[in-house]
């Protein structure tokens, strides 16, 4: 007996792109998490290193490097200038970016508030992770924010916080002229 084969007809293959389609519709946003996510664990690693650096730098120096030359202070710690930018770190078009990491360090005070360092507090971080939503018109106009900070504490701990345990706060500067006021907004990170 002789069996006949059957082509595929127009609607079986329209039904079986439709799956297809429908189907990865569904999982692209979860790669695209997932890669987020391994994203931001490179960044911790960054962090941490860029943590073994200003240790060392510590213990050869005694102090922290002053905030405006911490990378160059660090060059002889750090050979890979990539560790430098975070992988999630979007500069503008036509912009090369040196570091993408925020240094709270002056010496052994935070530049932003003059405090002193406890073991908790946070010396580097990463807002590449971050995602505004929106502006909170009733609070002075404050972003609303989705995602993780990347930090690194004084103790050598790097680790993420959403952005919602991180408040902003308006900080008085120095004026630029007398009777002009001015002001700075710094993150306070929980320790």
């Amino acid at each position: 007996m002789r069996q006949l084969s059957r082509g595929v007809t127009l609607v079986e293959l329209t039904v079986v792109i439709a799956v297809i389609a429908l189907l990865a519709a569904l999982l692209f946003p979860t790669f695209s998490a997932a890669r987020e996510r391994g994203r931001q664990g490179v960044c911790l690693s960054q962090l941490h290193q860029i943590g073994q650096a200003l240790t060392m730098y510590r213990q050869d120096y005694g102090a922290y490097p002053p905030w405006r030359s911490y990378g160059q202070q660090l060059k002889p710690y750090i050979q890979d200038e990539r560790l430098w930018v975070c992988p999630s770190y979007q500069a503008s078009p036509g912009m090369q970016v040196a570091i993408s990491y925020m240094n709270r360090l002056d010496g052994e005070r935070l530049w932003e508030t003059g405090k002193e360092l406890g073991a908790r507090s946070v010396i580097v971080y990463c807002d590449s992770h971050i995602h505004v939503t929106g502006y909170d018109r009733q609070n002075g106009g404050n972003p609303i924010s989705s995602g993780a900070y990347a930090i690194l504490r004084n103790d050598g701990a790097a680790e993420l916080i959403p952005a919602g345990q991180v408040k902003s706060i308006e900080m008085p500067t120095r004026s630029p002229a007398p009777g002009v006021q001015t002001a700075d907004v710094v993150l306070d990170f929980p320790e």
